[in-house]
């Protein structure tokens, strides 16, 4: 898959997985891992960080795990804006390939 794509579609994904409820990156990355063989697992860190930045999701630290506390994500009021926006923009893209598909 082009890079730039599925850098868009992981973000996409990300998001609406943090808006189900609260995740821990290795959580998120393991569950959506299963589905994206061929991303690295700094690959998720790196988009939170920017979802972070962004203000589209927060962080804090829940309780101890047997390691050092673990970071959760959630997503903020903007992010739940910005995701809103996009997966309009993604359902319209989907519209758009559903009739260029049926014409052929």
């Amino acid at each position: 898959m082009n890079a730039q794509l599925k850098k868009g579609v992981l973000e996409l994904t990300i998001l609406r997985e943090i808006n189900k409820g609260d995740l821990y990156g290795y959580e998120l990355a393991k569950m959506l891992g299963e589905y994206y063989t061929d991303v690295d697992l700094s690959s998720y860190y790196t988009i939170l960080r920017r979802l972070r930045r962004k203000e589209l999701v927060s962080c804090y630290e829940g309780s101890k795990s047997e390691g050092p506390p673990r970071k959760y994500y959630q997503i903020t009021n903007r992010g739940k804006e910005y995701l809103c926006q996009r997966m309009a923009e993604w359902k319209h893209i989907q519209q758009i390939q559903q009739k260029l598909v049926q014409r052929f």
